[in-house]
């Protein structure tokens, strides 16, 4: 029997003859034996693999190796050809060298889901791990196993004689407890082992083996920066045993320094595997690759979780979510995906973000690169030229939603851009411009230059504008009077001074054009008498506090604002890009002050607000520019990542408002506004963060430590380490995490953040306030059984995500089997609270409401309980549901709802199903001049006579259908139940065998009474026909007819002709006939009724005269040219003498106006106004008193009017003083003899003088 060495012996000479002789063509070549590679530097033989070889040998066989050291080549070889030792199945290749030179990274975005062992640049821990994987021992005699493997040359240590290998092996031996055979071959260059003994002691000789047999080798290759603190440990936790464990030197490379942290619009697609960091790994190379494998499955652990971000064409941005919604290809679970605001095609690429298992993210990843792309190829932009009046009627949302193309409208104050753009697919463009000009063609406009108020006065009316957005007065008009109001912007109105008028466009839909003049009217009206109610002299500038004190003006003068009834605008808030300085201030008008303030007490309101803002006139002295020379390049140190180092420079100026500039005015300069004080401040922060930025490495190895809640370490780590990497991503800093091991007790775990000092403070700050916030949260779980998970989470989950963002909770609904009546809340512990009260409560109310009731009806019936759409049954407001059709001619119904509910619904569908079973047609001949009798207006004949009957609303036109008059039909139907069918047709009847019973009575009514038969939206004459069974027909308002006729049964018209007598009965107990020339005087404009009212107890009406009366209500509506001044004189006094009358034929068409008294003491009052009109029949002079400044006339009417009133009683005129609204505002009419006059004016002008 030969021994193991023979045997090993043998090996190698049939290798060598392997290798020596020619490669077999691929046709001769055995399946089981494929064709030998390149050699390997370690073979393992396999004991399963070659049975013939090794199922033989036992502990007699086993002897030492020495004395077969110089005869192994020449041992004979076994009768059985042995495999080859190149062959890669029967001896796996445990490795070669790594180069040294050019190491590649294996970690990155295109790196598989799982590493694989055979797909590695660096062979060693290739071979290692294949041959962990592959080798099997074989079972020896008294458990022993058997393994043999063979090393290259090139990497055995060089041995100087045989004694020296001898004495290792012996060594190796002892220390094992295995026997050792071994070999070696000149022509294959190996050497081969075979050990022998216990698993344990088999796998210790192996390591022995290569520890001393083998040259130490350098494994480099590369990991994510971002792990090499998990891979190291805390206090080196984690690498330290792989180091002991394999005897083995590691080094890994400290983070590239001299990289700052990169912003969000860093070109790296993958924030994970930006960067990275070198490990080398010092050993024999069995210990190496086991290693590396170790390093290697921490780093896999440490990066399931990957952050990745995408940049995308701004152009094909807003299609990118329409497009993963619609393709199922893209798997979206578990993945967060955000993606950025506010941009359009022209913006800078913006950035998609994905967090999610790295598997899944960097598939989506490669999806999201081949949508972009498709994209870009498919979409095109076309562009347009249309009326920049007619833009602001583009729904751009509505065309997106439908057609998915992107309308891009120019800003309201390019108002020289009229291009639109439309962005998206050839096949949709067309459709959306035509969608376009359909919704810009669907409007009516009509426009108002408000700039010709106040004698054209253009700034006035742009500061009206200003003020008029800015309390919402616009949106209030279009609620009112159902349209649209389209005014300048603020920045126009504010920064374009040759303006030249001010347009508010009035727009109303063409499909409401019926009510559109009456809408356009009552909009105009009303912005009229607005513009109209503040004059210029109501409005203020202040120019002079700085734009940057903006946000603190309404702070300071709010209170006195409110209380003074003046409203502040400053222009630095209305818009970010208006640089005004102005502040401007309105008095607001008064509704119960005829006359208003005058200019005094404007200028004193006006004053106070001012002087309140002198503090800040006063800081805007400290108000400075600083231009700092920074290069482009270097700027970003100052943002810092995600600007955290500008936001602590901004909040370092203790609520100082402070502006940093970047790229201005040059790119190379940083501009800095504000107080003095805080720009040197902020100018020395950023040369030393610009400092630190260049000897990064020492500024950031500032450290702080802190103390956090071992309960909430768990969430701030996140998902796979999620959050912390979050974190120390967006400030730029290295957060460590240790844990106190020696005391077990300890609930807090020690924080280190080392980064940037101003960075690792405001990442202290957010960990803190996370841990504060995290510490109060809490988790419940509360049974809902799932039945009623629909009903409480709402439709489109409503219900839920009103709580969630009432309460700041997250409410979760159990999925699996196990918990599928759980439902979890989890938030802070009030919030969670109230949540959970809010969800006991729908929770009851479902099970009161939720209870079911299964109803069987005839099959025929169902359609009409269901109704169309289901309204019918949606009109009871119950759910339903069919559940079954089966049985023959029945169907089941499902009820659900609250006991009362269903009992009221089962009546109904019963009564239906009833219907239907009893369903009769009939039809009736009846002149079609009654058909109106039997519809009604607006159909409520129709619906009555159904009603009574009793059907439905809605089953009306087919409970009771009447042909059109020109139809040429004369027959009425009526469908449906017997029972109301048979009470409808005998209705019918009953009207038109009254119908023809009926009369006509003419009666006369004088036109002015004719609309107290009318009244308001013809009520009266609606009672009149509803109470009398009659119909009544009234002249319209412009026919001169005083004929009404009543139509009738004889009986009910006479009972109508007494209750219409009664209400033209005249109700007034006095009347006195007043010409209309002194209409005016006599009435006082309206005071003289107050007079009536308080003094008699009585009121005036003037009849059919309204009209008349009220165009007589205006004593400036003539006003000579010549009562006004020429601009020279303060005042001017003009008199005016009545004409004669020499014809009386000139009187003869005076129209009299008369006054009907009704009240207490009519007849007094009567006396009084005849009186009046004695005395103002004597008036033979007008006068007329005016003033170049109108807001005098307040010194002339005085306090409560108590000056005018003095004036009148002492000069015996009639005066009347302007109001503010008034068309003529500063002329005084007065009527009375010349001395009165005389006296008159001199009290006016004695008044003006004070």
């Amino acid at each position: 029997m030969s021994t193991p060495a023979e045997k090993l012996a043998a090996l190698h000479a049939a290798a060598a003859a392997a290798a020596a002789s020619p490669s077999p063509s691929p046709a001769s070549t055995p399946a089981s034996a494929p064709t030998p590679v390149s050699p390997d530097p370690v073979s393992a033989v396999n004991g399963a693999q070659t049975p013939s070889l090794l199922t033989s040998v036992d502990d007699s066989d086993l002897s030492d190796v020495d004395s077969d050291l110089d005869t192994a080549n020449s041992t004979e070889t076994s009768a059985t050809q042995p495999p080859s030792i190149n062959d890669e199945n029967e001896f796996p290749t445990l490795g070669s060298v790594p180069s040294l030179s050019s190491p590649k990274p294996i970690w990155g975005p295109k790196m598989s889901s799982a590493v694989s062992s055979t797909s590695r640049t660096t062979t060693t821990t290739t071979s290692s791990l294949s041959w962990n994987k592959s080798s099997k021992s074989v079972r020896m005699k008294s458990s022993l196993i058997q393994e043999a493997f063979s090393l290259d040359f090139k990497y055995l240590l060089y041995l100087s004689n045989k004694p020296e290998l001898s004495k290792i092996l012996s060594d190796i031996k002892f220390e094992s407890k295995c026997n050792i055979e071994c070999t070696s071959s000149q022509q294959t260059k190996k050497r081969t082992f075979l050990i022998t003994g216990s698993p344990n002691n088999v796998q210790i000789a192996r390591k022995l083996i290569f520890r001393k047999f083998t040259k130490p080798i350098n494994d480099q290759f590369f990991i994510p920066s971002k792990s090499r603190s998990i891979v190291i440990g805390s206090q080196g936790k984690n690498l330290k045993p792989i180091i002991d464990k394999y005897n083995v030197k590691v080094n890994i490379e400290k983070n590239n320094t001299n990289t700052y942290p990169q912003s969000d619009d860093s070109n790296e697609i993958d924030d994970t595997f930006g960067d990275q960091t070198k490990v080398t790994i010092e050993g024999d190379i069995q210990s190496v690759a086991d290693a590396r494998r170790e390093i290697e499955a921490i780093v896999n652990e440490h990066t399931k979780v990957l952050s990745a971000k995408l940049k995308v064409d701004p152009l094909v941005l807003p299609f990118i979510q329409n497009e993963i919604s619609n393709d199922p290809s893209f798997d979206l679970s578990d993945i967060d995906i955000t993606y950025p605001h506010n941009t359009t095609s022209s913006s800078t690429n913006p950035l998609v973000k994905l967090l999610g298992p790295r598997e899944k993210v960097i598939k989506l990843a490669d999806q999201l690169k081949d949508l972009f792309n498709s994209l870009l190829l498919n979409i095109i932009i076309e562009e347009k030229k249309a009326p920049k009046k007619l833009h602001k009627f583009i729904n751009t949302t509505e065309i997106f939603n439908e057609l998915n193309v992107i309308v891009e409208i120019p800003s309201v104050d390019d108002t020289s851009n009229e291009i639109i753009r439309f962005i998206g697919h050839p096949d949709k463009i067309n459709k959306a411009i035509d969608k376009a000009k359909q919704s810009s063609s669907n409007h009516s406009i009509s426009s108002l230059n408000i700039s010709r108020a106040h004698n054209n006065n253009v700034l006035h009316s742009r500061y009206l504008t200003i003020y008029f957005n800015y309390i919402d007065l616009f949106d209030q008009i279009s609620a009112e009077t159902d349209t649209r109001l389209y005014f300048p912007s603020y920045k126009s109105l504010i920064e374009n001074d040759n303006t030249k008028e001010v347009n508010i466009e009035i727009v109303i839909s063409r499909d409401s054009q019926s009510a559109a003049q009456d809408s356009f009217k009552t909009a105009k009206s009303l912005i009229v008498s607005n513009v109209n109610k503040i004059s210029p002299k109501s409005t203020f500038i202040i120019d002079d506090v700085d734009i940057f004190f903006h946000e603190k003006v309404l702070s300071l003068v709010s209170t006195l604002a409110t209380d003074l009834k003046v409203s502040v605008i400053p222009f630095g808030l209305l818009n970010k890009d208006i640089s005004s300085n102005k502040i401007l201030l309105i008095a607001q008008p008064l509704e119960d002050d005829d006359f208003g303030p005058t200019d005094d007490e404007l200028k004193d309101k006006f004053n106070q607000i001012s002087n309140l803002l002198s503090p800040l006139r006063e800081a805007g002295k400290n108000i400075i520019y600083e231009t700092l020379n920074v290069p482009d390049d270097e700027q970003d140190n100052v943002k810092g990542p995600n600007d955290t180092t500008l936001n602590s420079l901004i909040s370092s100026c203790n609520g100082n408002k402070i502006e940093i500039l970047f790229h201005t005015p040059a790119e190379n300069e940083i501009t800095l506004h504000g107080l003095k004080s805080d720009v040197n401040k902020i100018s020395k922060d950023i040369n030393q963060i610009l400092q630190d930025a260049k000897d990064y490495k020492e500024a950031s190895s500032y450290f702080t430590e802190f103390q956090c809640p071992l309960a909430i370490i768990s969430r701030l780590i996140g998902k796979g380490g999620a959050n912390v990497n979050e974190l120390s991503t967006k400030y730029g800093v290295k957060i460590e995490l240790n844990e106190d091991k020696n005391d077990k007790n300890s609930k807090e775990v020690l924080v280190r953040i080392t980064g940037i000092k101003r960075n690792a403070e405001e990442a202290k700050v957010e960990i803190n306030s996370l841990s504060k916030k995290w510490g109060d949260e809490k988790t419940v779980v509360i049974n809902i059984p799932q039945k009623f998970h629909k009903a409480i989470a709402g439709p489109s989950w409503v219900y839920v995500n009103r709580l969630q963002d009432k309460y700041d909770v997250k409410i979760k609904f159990g999925r699996n089997e196990t918990k599928k009546d759980e439902v979890t809340i989890n938030g802070p512990s009030k919030g969670v609270k109230k949540a959970q009260d809010e969800l006991k409560e729908l929770l009851d109310y479902e099970i009161e409401n939720g209870l079911k009731k299964e109803i069987i009806v005839p099959r025929k019936a169902v359609a009409r309980i269901i109704g169309k759409n289901g309204k019918n049954l949606n009109a009871l407001k119950d759910e339903f549901e069919t559940k079954s059709t089966s049985k023959d001619d029945k169907a089941t119904i499902q009820l659900v709802g609250s006991r009362e509910a269903i009992g009221e619904v089962e009546k109904r569908i019963k009564q239906i199903a009833e219907e239907i079973q009893n369903y009769v047609e009939r039809e009736l001949e009846v002149d079609p001049k009654y058909f109106r009798l039997l519809i009604g207006r607006n159909g409520t004949i129709r619906k009555e006579i159904v009603a009574k009957a009793g059907g439905l609303d809605e089953d009306s036109v087919r409970l009771l259908y009447v042909p059109t008059q020109n139809s040429g039909s004369n027959k009425i139907s009526s469908h449906g139940d017997k029972k109301v069918v048979d009470k409808i047709i005998k209705e019918v009847q009953l009207i038109v065998s009254n119908a023809e019973k009926k009369k006509t009575v003419e009666l006369e009514v004088p036109k002015e009474k004719q609309r107290l038969l009318i009244g308001q939206g013809g009520s009266v004459r609606k009672n009149l026909e509803n109470e009398f069974n009659i119909s009544l027909f009234i002249p319209k308002i412009n026919e001169k007819s005083n004929i009404i006729k009543v139509i009738g049964l004889s009986q009910d018209i006479e009972k109508a002709q007494v209750k219409i007598s009664s209400l033209i009965k005249d109700k007034f107990d006095e009347t006195i006939e007043v010409p209309s020339k002194y209409h005016l005087l006599l009435s006082e404009r309206g005071t003289i009724f107050r007079k009536l009212r308080n003094d008699f107890g009585v009121s005036v009406e003037y009849g059919s005269m309204v009209r008349e009366a009220t165009k007589l209500s205006d004593p400036f509506a003539i006003t000579p040219e010549e009562v006004f001044g020429d601009g020279s004189e303060d005042t001017k006094w003009t008199i005016t003498k009545d004409q004669e009358t020499v014809d009386s034929s000139e009187t003869e068409d005076v129209v009299n106006i008369p006054w009907m008294i009704s009240g207490k003491d009519s007849k007094k009052a009567k006396k009084y106004l005849e009186d009046q009109l004695e005395i103002i029949k004597k008036c033979n002079r007008t006068g007329y008193f005016y003033v170049k400044n109108s807001s005098s006339l307040g010194k002339v009417v005085g306090s409560g009017g108590s000056k005018i009133e003095s004036i009148r009683k002492k000069s015996g005129s009639i005066i009347f003083v302007p109001r503010n609204n008034d068309k003529i505002n500063n002329v005084i009419y007065l009527r009375g003899t010349e001395t009165q006059l005389e006296k008159a004016k001199n009290g006016i002008l004695a008044a003006l003088k004070k």
